[in-house]
């Protein structure tokens, strides 16, 4: 879907280090976050998890 490659090329990653999930098991995942973000779009499957952690790598700075 394109609001999925939008969120997925702004976040620079691509298919291979996404996950998608069923409603149910978002609403699962996301009562364990620490910190959810509203951001208004209204699209459909226009939600994202991120996860924090270190970086490492070649990309890394």
């Amino acid at each position: 879907l394109e609001v999925q490659d939008e969120l997925m090329a702004a976040a620079r990653v691509d298919a291979a280090e996404t996950r998608f999930l069923d409603r149910f098991a978002y609403y699962e995942l996301v009562a364990g976050a620490q910190l959810v973000i509203r951001t208004g779009e209204a699209r459909a499957y226009g939600n994202a998890i991120l996860r924090k952690g270190l970086v490492s790598g070649e990309d890394s700075p």
